[in-house]
């Protein structure tokens, strides 16, 4: 049985398994949940976390998995910060996921980007 076919079900064993000591776990939990789409709202306090770790493949795999999740933007006050910070991190692929998520935030959410201080066209 694919875990996808849990939906939100599955979100609470893949949070715990976000908080891992091994990379590859956090990043393979990361993209499970980036998977379950909107079904994995609970999870994105944990997911940026995950941005502040030390490991580029796991603030890749949150990025991500925050991208897909909430792809309205509904959650644009908590992640607005991390795409911002996103853009100076040392990992290029880590750079251009925030850039990405600014992009998708414009175009959900411009009214909070403007207040942001950060220009929309």
């Amino acid at each position: 049985m694919c875990l996808d076919s849990f939906g939100a079900e599955a979100t609470p064993i893949l949070i715990k398994a976000l908080a891992d000591k091994r990379p590859e776990i956090k990043s393979l939990a990361g993209r499970m949940l980036a998977g379950l789409g909107e079904d994995a709202q609970k999870a994105i306090p944990a997911l940026i976390k995950m941005t502040e770790d030390p490991q580029d493949l796991t603030r890749r795999a949150a990025l991500d998995a925050i991208l897909s999740i909430d792809r309205k933007g509904e959650f644009v006050k908590k992640t607005l910060p991390v795409f911002r910070r996103a853009l100076h991190d040392t990992d290029k692929e880590v750079q251009r996921l925030g850039s990405q998520g600014l992009s998708q935030l414009s175009r959900q959410k411009p009214e909070e980007l403007k207040k942001a201080g950060i220009i929309v066209k």
